[in-house]
C-alpha cells in the first residue's frame, strides 16, 4: 500500500504546473546537450539488430500446436541502446524445414519479453500475427529463408527477448551460428515444462540468425555515474522541453505498473520503487548532481516525464 501511495503522490506531483518549486536541493551542473550528430540511427527499414553470420551449422526445434497440444516458441536477446527508440515491424531469419518442402509455413507469430537475471522475462506485448510473410529456399536441401512484417511495436531503452514461432506444421528447425557477439538462446517448450537455454536443447550453446528490421527515433534518456556512496550525477537528454520530470529508484530492474493518477497503466522498468526527487526538464537535457549514502547503491534509476508518462532507459546507481 505504501508504494502505491508513493507512485500516485509522484504523479500527482508532475501534474503540477512546470514553475513549481524544484525539490532537488543541489544546484544544476553543466549542461552536456546531445549531439544528434553522434547518434547513429537507422534509416527507414533498416536492420536495426542482426544476430548473425550464418554459419551453416545446428539447428533447434520449434513445433507449433499439434494434436497433444505441443507449442515450441524460440527467443533471442537484443539491446536498444540509449538515445534510441525503435519502432519494430519485421524480422527475418534462416531456418530448416526437416520433412517437408520450404514454403510450408504460412506465417509467425511473434511477442516480446522483458530481460531478468539475463533470461526472458515477463511478455511485454500479446502475441502478433504477421501481417505479410514469404518463405522461399536457398542453396540446396531444406534451408529456407523467411520474412515477416507486421505492426510496429515500440520500445524504449532497454535489453529485450523477441519470442517467435512459425505457423505451419511442425517438422521445423531453425538454423543457428555462433555465439561470436555473445548472445543467447532460449527455447519455451510448453509442453516439456517451459524454459530451456538453447545448449540444452542438443547439449551445445546455439545463437540463432535473427535480424530485426524497422525505424529508430532520438530517445529520452537517462546516463548516471559517479561513485556510490558518494557524489552521483544524474544526465538527461530527449525530455519534452520546459516540463518536469521524476527520478525513480528501485532495488532491481521489473515490470511495476502505476496503478492511479496521469501515468495510470504506465510499465516502469524497476520494482519496489521510491521517489526521490522531481525537478524541471529544462531545455530538454541537463544534469543534476546528489550525494548518496550507501543505501541505494547498486539500485536502479528511471525518470518518467509528466505529462507524456514517457520514460527513460533504467541505469543502475553506481
Amino acid at each position: 500500500m505504501r508504494r502505491i501511495i508513493i507512485i500516485a503522490a509522484a504523479v500527482q506531483a508532475l501534474a503540477a504546473s512546470a514553475a513549481g518549486q524544484d525539490v532537488m536541493e543541489r544546484a544544476p551542473g553543466s549542461i552536456r546537450p546531445t549531439d544528434a550528430a553522434l547518434i547513429d540511427l537507422p534509416g527507414t527499414d533498416a536492420d536495426l539488430w542482426d544476430q548473425g553470420p550464418y554459419n551453416e551449422l545446428n539447428g533447434l526445434s520449434n513445433g507449433v500446436e499439434s494434436a497433444i497440444g505441443a507449442r515450441r516458441t524460440l527467443m533471442f536477446d537484443f539491446v536498444i541502446p540509449p538515445g534510441q527508440i525503435w519502432h519494430i515491424d519485421g524480422l527475418r531469419w534462416r531456418h530448416v524445414w526437416e520433412t517437408l518442402e520450404p514454403g510450408s509455413g504460412s506465417g509467425i507469430e511473434v511477442r516480446f519479453r522483458r530481460m531478468y537475471q539475463n533470461r526472458p522475462s515477463t511478455p511485454i506485448t500479446d502475441w502478433q500475427t504477421s501481417t505479410t510473410y514469404e518463405e522461399y529456399a536457398v542453396f540446396q536441401g531444406r534451408d529456407a529463408i523467411s520474412i515477416a512484417g507486421f505492426e510496429p511495436v515500440t520500445l524504449t531503452p532497454d535489453t529485450y527477448w523477441i519470442e517467435a514461432t512459425i505457423i505451419g506444421p511442425e517438422n521445423n528447425f531453425w538454423r543457428t551460428a555462433d555465439l561470436a557477439n555473445g548472445t543467447q538462446v532460449w527455447v519455451d517448450y510448453s509442453d516439456q515444462g517451459g524454459f530451456q537455454r538453447g545448449e540444452n536443447v542438443f547439449g551445445v550453446a546455439y545463437d540463432i540468425t535473427g535480424i530485426l528490421t524497422g525505424t529508430a527515433e532520438s530517445a529520452y534518456t537517462l546516463t548516471v555515474s559517479g561513485d556510490c556512496p558518494g557524489r552521483i550525477s544524474v544526465v538527461w537528454a530527449g525530455a519534452t522541453p520546459n516540463r518536469r520530470h521524476a527520478v525513480l529508484i528501485g532495488t532491481r530492474r521489473g515490470a511495476y505498473r502505476i496503478p492511479s493518477g496521469r501515468c495510470e497503466g504506465t510499465v516502469l522498468g524497476i520494482e519496489s520503487v521510491i521517489l526521490t526527487h522531481i525537478f524541471g526538464t529544462g531545455p530538454g537535457f541537463g544534469e543534476r548532481f546528489a550525494t548518496v549514502g550507501s543505501h541505494p547503491c547498486g539500485w536502479q534509476m528511471q525518470l518518467i516525464e509528466s505529462p507524456s508518462c514517457n520514460l527513460t532507459n533504467v541505469e543502475i546507481i553506481p
